[in-house]
């Protein structure tokens, strides 16, 4: 192979650390443009997006200052390169634009530039046309080479994906907003806006009602693990301050029962004995109760009257708890609520970014047939697979498994699968390919995600299989002539927790009727009993295969889904469920 035709594959962590779907969109667009610039070392270079409800190709974002008022403007319809890679979906170099017929001269024209030379890439992302990315005029009369192409098409997909799960991600935060907007909406109606004028509400009410000078009401703060003052009426006592141990309120708290005190010395233990700087001797202390758990103290103290409490004002404060409580329990029900919606939508954006982010694979390639199982659990996880076409008689298979759910992994889900597809560009076997991208990877990863990778390359011709894990659980060849279970593995840690690490790989030779059967651990956890035990489920797994030996791929994988199935029949998948089967 000839060494020029080589992309450096420095290049390749440059894009994937400028090119992130963390940056804000207009950053995003900025970046595009300027590394494809400077990648390719030309004079200027354009992103013009695709807006599919108008059908038109408008500039977003250019590097050259002249070209800036074109921003927003479209390009005529079926004319100029631009929509000649949009129709075609297929990059083009044109090193003489004025001897091509396709070439437009009306942004020449409207800006005073000259274009000499141009190389234009369409911007896909999951089979969905994003925009067109053109750079102009090589520097120093240079003309633009196939490897300029390999290298902007790398950049124009890395983009392209970028793009689109940062759009996915503004949706959210939008959709977000737009819940938030309503709850603060729904609040101002109420009766109270929150629960600090709420609970200021309570201790107001309670004062003016049953004629004390002062009132208090405390609750226990789980995260602390302590009692605090949340509003107090006719006291300097801030809010937020900390109860001592051996105050009324504590004790309260700790039996659970109320102190009705007509008698300071008489009715109090003797460490609540200290001057509290009462007025008189009647006072009352009751506990709160919220789902059956005491949640606080209620404290009212120095009745004007200086008479003590009677049965009629107890029931009084009795009622005005329970409705105290009620209410209470009304705005915990809202913040569960608003959480629970906040959530949904995280979980159904990453979900889309998710679905999104699946590639389609082919179901046969060179006489080996694919066929592939994939269930997402509930809550998002991170399951992904991808396949790879070296050449007519060589293929890659992964399967990978991220760490952590939500919006963040499937982010990451998405970096990962470009800097892995790309990877295969430039170095396809399978310890290379890891080492490379494992740093690249690491240089991505963020609040401490990770993901394990299986990937097996399979040579058609020579019958060989050679592969590498990263960190990624025990994988199966199914020999059918002995009826015999081969575990796949070599050493290797996850991507993304240690650089560097080393990568070994190991070839194995198929025979014609093998299975190469690749999975990520949801589906031996599944199988692994009560204990979700890896070894045990990929016995039961071994199993299961070896007697379904003479079923289409097809007929396994139900008989796996039907026995997941039968094993956890009223309980949400706890993990993705993804498998691949290779008939070889």
């Amino acid at each position: 192979m000839n060494n020029h035709a080589l992309i450096d594959i420095s290049l390749i962590f440059k894009i994937t650390d400028e090119i992130t779907p963390r940056k804000g969109l207009e950053e995003l667009y900025i970046s595009i443009v300027e590394i494809a610039k400077d990648i390719l070392e030309a004079e200027a270079a354009s992103l013009l997006l695709y807006q599919q409800n108008e059908n038109l190709l408008y500039f977003r974002s250019t590097t050259d200052e002249g070209m800036k008022d074109m921003i927003g403007i479209s390009i005529p319809e079926n004319s100029g390169f631009a929509w000649n890679v949009f129709n075609n979906r297929q990059s083009l170099i044109v090193n003489d634009v004025n001897t091509d017929e396709r070439f437009y001269n009306g942004i020449d024209l409207d800006t005073g530039f000259t274009t000499r030379n141009i190389i234009c890439t369409p911007m896909m992302a999951r089979d969905e046309f994003v925009g067109v990315l053109e750079i102009v005029n090589k520097k120093e009369g240079k003309d633009f080479s196939s490897l300029d192409m390999r290298l902007i098409e790398v950049l124009a997909t890395i983009s392209a994906s970028s793009i689109t799960n940062r759009l996915l991600y503004e949706d959210l935060k939008k959709r977000v907003e737009e819940l938030n907007a309503l709850y603060e909406l729904s609040r101002s109606v109420a009766l109270v806006d929150n629960e600090k004028d709420f609970f200021r509400n309570v201790v107001t009410t309670l004062a003016e009602s049953l004629h004390v000078e002062r009132s208090s009401l405390i609750l226990f703060v789980p995260d602390r693990k302590r009692l605090e003052v949340v509003a107090v009426y006719g006291s300097s006592i801030p809010a937020g301050a900390v109860v001592p141990d051996d105050s009324i309120a504590a004790h309260v708290f700790r039996t659970g029962k109320m102190v009705n005190v007509s008698n300071i010395k008489k009715d109090l233990p003797d460490y609540c004995l200290k001057n509290k700087g009462y007025k008189s001797n009647a006072f009352v202390s009751v506990p709160i109760y919220y789902n059956n758990r005491i949640a606080g103290v209620l404290n009212l103290t120095d009745k004007k009257s200086r008479r003590l409490f009677d049965d009629f004002e107890l029931n009084v404060l009795s009622a005005l708890i329970s409705h105290m409580t009620g209410v209470y329990k009304t705005f915990a029900d809202r913040r569960q609520e608003d959480k629970r919606k906040k959530l949904k939508q995280e979980l159904d954006i990453a979900a889309d970014i998710q679905r999104k982010n699946l590639v389609k694979i082919p179901s046969s390639f060179n006489g080996i047939t694919v066929s592939l199982l994939y269930e997402p659990a509930k809550h998002v996880g991170g399951d992904f697979f991808d396949f790879y076409e070296i050449d007519d008689y060589n293929c890659g298979i992964m399967i990978a498994d991220v760490s952590g759910k939500g919006i963040p992994a499937a982010l990451f889900t998405g970096t990962v699968k470009n800097i892995l597809k790309f990877g295969t560009k430039n170095n396809y076997r399978p310890a290379g390919l890891f080492q490379s991208s494992n740093t690249a990877i690491y240089n991505e990863t963020e609040s401490g995600m990770f993901v394990t990778v299986f990937y097996a390359l399979i040579d058609t011709i020579s019958n060989l299989i050679t592969f590498s894990s990263a960190g990624h659980n025990d994988q199966m060849l199914i020999r059918r002539k002995t009826m015999t279970v081969e575990t796949l593995q070599t050493q290797g840690k996850p991507f993304g927790i240690i650089t560097p690490a080393g990568y070994s790989e190991k070839t194995i030779i198929y025979e014609t009727g093998d299975i190469l059967f690749l999975f990520t651990d949801g589906l031996v956890e599944s199988l692994g009993g009560d204990e979700l035990d890896i070894d045990t489920g990929f016995d039961v797994l071994s199993e299961i295969i070896l007697n379904s030996i003479d079923e289409t791929p097809e007929s396994i994988l139900n008989i796996l889904r039907n026995k997941i199935r039968e094993l956890y029949p009223d309980t949400d998948l706890l993990d993705d469920l993804t498998i691949l089967i290779i008939s070889l």
